[in-house]
């Protein structure tokens, strides 16, 4: 549950799907007005019905809707499953691990690390060096590779902030990267070189 205003809130639904967790259902609802101000934003505290006795002027407005934040409640909820945010119960945390931790980070991801283990990482920069001759954008790659464009995203900013780098950032006005000596070094000593045109 996010809460919007005093009077508006919103429970955005997630489904785990590609290694991340993706919005599939908003719901806009009207508080009661003797809710807590300082309520925490529970989903068990959001309410069933809306009660339409006493309606602010103007109901639901578009600025309301637009002031929705999914990225935002996705973070949240990634950091209360994998126990990066939040105060959760321990045997909740672990339940929530059980059921979604795997299909949303094969692993645990620990701080600078990408959602996905290194070999894909270096897999999907060398699918975008190779696409940069033929003008593909990101989205075309990501398509190619299964993956959504942030992950992606993502994933070659993580390339790029190792130390050494392992994929190169493109001048300014030009699209792509290309992996450093040190990444195509630890792509083929993790088995990923076998890729390489």
């Amino acid at each position: 549950m996010v809460r919007l205003d005093p009077r508006w809130a919103a429970l955005v639904t997630y489904v785990p799907a590609s290694g991340e967790l993706v919005p599939i259902e908003v719901v806009v609802r009207l508080l009661p007005a003797d809710f807590p101000e300082d309520a925490p934003e529970d989903p068990a505290l959001f309410p069933a019905t809306a009660d339409g006795s006493d309606v602010p002027a103007g109901g639901l407005s578009q600025r309301m809707l637009n002031s929705v934040r999914l990225e935002a409640g996705r973070k949240k909820l990634e950091g209360l499953i994998t126990g990066d945010a939040g105060q959760m119960p321990d045997h909740v945390r672990a339940r929530l691990r059980e059921v979604f931790g795997e299909q949303l980070t094969g692993r645990t991801a620990g701080p600078g690390r990408p959602r996905r283990d290194p070999l894909e990482v270096l897999r999907a920069c060398l699918a975008v060096e190779q696409g940069t001759p033929d003008r593909k954008t990101l989205d075309q790659v990501a398509a190619e590779l299964g993956v959504d464009r942030p992950w992606l995203k993502e994933a070659l900013n993580w390339a790029r902030r190792q130390d050494p780098p392992l994929f190169t950032t493109p001048g300014r006005g030009r699209r792509g990267g290309a992996l450093t000596p040190e990444g195509r070094a630890l792509l083929a000593e993790l088995g990923g070189a076998d890729q390489e045109e």
